[in-house]
């Protein structure tokens, strides 16, 4: 159980399947320790896909999503935290050096994170 983060839409919208890797899921227990330290909230809006309901969203062929190793993320508290602040926040708190090593992509909607290669965009 994550206090910090909303994982009721993990699960694949399509055919219910909720896998994660153990790699990321401790990656999520770490930033639910930074959450909490922080006094921050997040929504997952998108967290494992099937094959099927990556093709229908438009995900990329090799998502990580399709691997359990990515999460799209909403900040729900406090109100005033927006996806930029997030995305900072993540940055320095799971980062090495300040820098977190993983992909970190900025949307209006939230922040994509997974554990690939260091990469940072905004979509």
């Amino acid at each position: 159980m994550l206090k910090h983060i909303d994982m009721s839409l993990w699960p694949c919208r399509c055919c219910g399947v909720a896998t994660i890797s153990p790699e990321f899921a401790t990656l999520l227990r770490t930033l639910n320790d930074a959450l909490e330290i922080k006094g921050w909230a997040v929504r997952v809006n998108c967290g494992f896909r099937c094959p099927a309901h990556n093709q229908r969203v438009g995900g990329v062929t090799n998502s990580r999503h399709m691997t359990g190793e990515a999460v799209d993320l909403h900040p729900v508290h406090p109100s005033g935290v927006g996806p930029k602040m997030l995305m900072d926040f993540i940055n320095e708190a799971l980062g090495v050096e300040c820098d977190y090593k993983g992909g970190l992509g900025l949307y209006p909607w939230g922040v994509h994170m997974d554990i690939g290669k260091r990469s940072r965009w905004i979509g």
